[in-house]
């Protein structure tokens, strides 16, 4: 049956403990204690270094068999390099994150410099990637927004590697001014582009960028519960990634959109019930 993932941009975060997850958790039970609130997670430390293997084997264990790790590739790979002279790097990479099986997709995010005249490359690297492990990809140049004929191209190009095309929806964030130092932070650094909701394979990946407002975030994202909603009832098994400027509430948003997309196809499993939360004590 199709199932519906949801999660945050991390596992762990400061505002969280003592709220969704217990204080002052050892950092081999924070994943745990996270897994109990989502079942999905992106993985973006992984662009900046590759985790030891034994730490993958510790996410395993520390997760269900159905948990889903979206995790981004080496920065060296995608950025640095652009594809070009990194067998080792993706070797050393893809050999660390065997642990996890086929609960790992690879997430190739590229630059806004990456355009139209590099395709062919990225469809390159893209057969390359094991066939037995989901790969995704997100683009950030607005000429694929906007231009139908490099749209295509790039469609073209993810079809032929059986790849996923990740929107990462910013489009609440920049409806109006920011309120916030995080959601001015925000403003500084994320994309401006439109939103896209066509999915290209059965495991579609959506990443929503709301507001610090709670109330305006969970009707921000109406458009989105119909579109999963479709995917859902289509046989597609999405992934759905919450994400505030400041994270705060970013566990309790992602479970309130899994109930909101379960209202309408209620026979969607629901999410595990989290442990309660003890209050801190002195002793």
């Amino acid at each position: 049956m199709a199932r519906l993932h949801v999660g945050c941009a991390m596992w762990t975060h400061q505002a969280w403990q003592g709220r969704f997850v217990p204080p002052s958790l050892p950092a081999a039970r924070r994943l745990r204690a996270y897994a109990g609130w989502c079942n999905a997670v992106e993985g973006n430390t992984t662009f900046y270094a590759t985790p030891t293997r034994d730490a993958v084997a510790g996410w395993a264990a520390q997760t269900d068999s159905d948990f889903r790790f979206v995790l981004k590739l080496p920065k060296i790979a995608t950025h640095e390099r652009r594809f070009a002279g990194v067998e080792a790097e993706m070797r050393a990479f893809l050999d660390a994150i065997e642990p996890l099986g086929e609960r790992a997709v690879l997430w190739t995010q590229l630059p806004r410099s990456f355009g139209p005249p590099a395709l062919d490359a990225l469809g390159r690297f893209l057969r390359r990637l094991p066939p037995d492990l989901p790969r995704a990809v997100e683009v950030r140049d607005p000429v694929f927004f906007t231009d139908a004929d490099a749209a295509s191209r790039l469609e073209a190009t993810l079809t032929g590697a059986n790849a996923e095309w990740v929107p990462f929806d910013t489009t609440l964030l920049f409806r109006s001014p920011p309120t916030s130092d995080a959601e001015r932070e925000a403003w500084s650094q994320k994309p401006r582009l439109p939103r896209r909701t066509r999915a290209l394979t059965d495991r579609p990946i959506v990443r929503y960028l709301g507001r610090d407002a709670v109330d305006e975030t969970i009707a921000g994202w109406e458009p989105w519960t119909t579109v999963v909603a479709d995917w859902l009832r289509e046989g597609r098994s999405p992934t759905v990634f919450l994400h505030t400027p400041d994270n705060r509430d970013a566990p309790m948003l992602a479970r309130r959109f899994h109930h909101d997309v379960r209202t309408l196809v209620p026979d969607l499993d629901p999410l595990p019930e989290p442990e309660p939360v003890e209050p801190a004590t002195l002793f």
